[in-house]
């Protein structure tokens, strides 16, 4: 699929919708034709999607917290995606105080090594 995200199996699909409705606005906002779609252009727009998210969802916390900052769990070497089903054990919470940290943090470690397959 050029223009989107695949999902290969059953899953997460209340998550996977809103992250596909954000990552297509962006591919539509920076006239990106679904033609011709390059894996560069759509990585910055998945990338830029996502960070929009998880800001969003930190705008909102609770009066008596004010603004939350963007938080993202990051498994230690060694935690596997799989053991992530049973518990958050042996990962670390990243916080994220505004936009532009978060989005340069996609592409370098650890993030972008836990979340992202090398190409």
């Amino acid at each position: 699929c050029p223009y989107g995200l695949r999902q290969a199996e059953g899953g997460p699909c209340g998550v996977i919708a809103p992250v596909q409705a954000f990552l297509v606005a962006r591919l539509v906002a920076e006239k990106v034709s679904p033609a011709k779609a390059s894996s560069s252009a759509c990585r910055r727009a998945l990338l830029d999607a996502l960070t929009d998210v998880l800001c969003l969802c930190a705008a909102h916390g609770t009066a008596a917290e004010g603004r939350s900052p963007a938080r993202v769990l990051v498994p230690s070497s060694g935690v596997t995606l799989r053991s992530l089903l049973k518990g958050v054990e042996g990962c670390d919470v990243m916080e994220f105080a505004d936009w532009s940290s978060l989005r340069a943090a996609w592409d370098t470690e650890p993030l972008s090594a836990v979340y992202f397959a090398r190409e």
